[in-house]
């Protein structure tokens, strides 16, 4: 009876354990904590690079270079990043209000320091554009203390873009809703 009663506790401590391990994402990957389904729960999303991410400038084809962003939650679904080798995904906090944090995503591809600034939210289980897209610099901002999406007021963010005027980078910034 105790060798039986050993076993189960040792089974119930080694699925305690890989709930918590799942908890975490992958080792070396960029990552962001929070809410993103609304259940209450933070959960972390991960950015994956693409399987020929290392090795771009060998490829024909730039087309299938593409990013997922992951989540340690599983029952949300992930979310297809073109064009994207590099990401660094950003929890936004719960910008319309709805008790769900929003994503933005930094994306690194292969080409040019201009990228397109993605921002989701997650409605009626799947994942849309909370925002439209929207360029940035890499070489203009340091996104980590000046991040390029700022909530200024319910369902509104001010976005930082920047665009190539008169021979310079101009940097710019908008107010826009959030869906």
């Amino acid at each position: 009876m105790k060798i039986i009663k050993s076993i189960f506790i040792l089974c119930a401590l080694a699925v305690a354990f890989s709930a918590v391990a799942q908890k975490r994402p992958p080792k070396g990957l960029n990552y962001a904590l929070g809410d993103f389904n609304g259940d209450g729960k933070k959960e972390y999303v991960y950015f994956v690079p693409p399987e020929d991410a290392d090795r771009w400038d060998g490829l024909d084809d730039l087309d299938g270079l593409n990013g997922v962003l992951k989540f340690t939650d599983a029952s949300i679904p992930d979310i297809f990043v073109e064009r994207c080798v590099t990401g660094q995904p950003r929890n936004l906090g719960d910008l319309n209000g709805d008790g769900r944090d929003e994503i933005g995503i930094q994306p690194g591809w292969v080409t040019s320091v201009w990228q397109v600034y993605r921002v989701f939210t997650f409605k009626g289980g799947k994942w849309q554009d909370a925002i439209p897209s929207f360029t940035i610099n890499l070489n203009y901002g340091d996104f980590d203390k000046n991040p390029p999406v700022k909530k200024v007021g319910k369902g509104k963010v001010r976005i930082t873009t920047f665009a190539w005027e008169n021979d310079d980078v101009v940097k710019k910034h908008k107010v826009v809703r959030v869906k």
